[in-house]
């Protein structure tokens, strides 16, 4: 019986240990149990951090949505934008080059026309040219032909003169010889 009792003792020491070791495992998992409802406190703040980032992000994505559709709206209207103001750029051009090229048209037609105009007076400023030199010689030639008949003219007079000089001549002298007949 005293092997009994030593096994008892034993026995008790081992069961003392064991229950030495349950309370320090009934600890740990009460410790552990502590712990993990900090944890599963911590993770359910966390998940409602989560969840309101989710929203938040959620909520961010649909404004950069919206915000990315805008800009793609705008972009497309600039681009149409662009693209009509180009039209009518090149329009613009287009019709102010055929306005020009139309003015240009009708200058050079005009000039053609002034040109032809210019060449047919020139023409007759040549004629007129012409016409003039030749009255310029005739006019020298009258003018020596004049020269002459004055000279001649000049002579004439002299002649009538010398002539009526001479008739008063006669006329004295008949008039002397008709004296001295009267007196013979």
């Amino acid at each position: 019986m005293i092997t009994k009792i030593k096994e008892l003792i034993q026995l008790r020491g081992v069961i003392d240990e064991l229950t030495q070791k349950i309370n320090e495992q009934e600890k740990a998992i009460k410790d552990s149990h502590e712990e993990s409802i900090k944890l599963r406190k911590q993770i359910i703040a966390i998940s409602n951090q989560n969840q309101k980032m989710l929203a938040k992000f959620k909520t961010d994505k649909d404004s950069l949505d919206s915000f990315k559709n805008n800009l793609e709206n705008e972009f497309y209207d600039f681009k149409l934008f662009k693209k009509t103001l180009q039209e009518n750029f090149s329009q613009k051009i287009e019709s102010e080059f055929m306005n020009l090229k139309k003015d240009m048209e009708n200058s050079v037609q005009e000039f053609n026309e002034s040109k032809k105009k210019l060449d047919t007076k020139l023409s007759g400023i040549e004629k007129l040219d012409i016409e003039i030199n030749r009255l310029v010689k005739v006019s020298t030639e009258i003018k020596q032909a004049d020269f002459k008949l004055e000279k001649m003219a000049k002579e004439v007079k002299q002649s009538e003169s010398e002539k009526t000089e001479l008739h008063r001549k006669i006329d004295a002298l008949e008039r002397l010889v008709a004296k001295m007949r009267r007196r013979h």
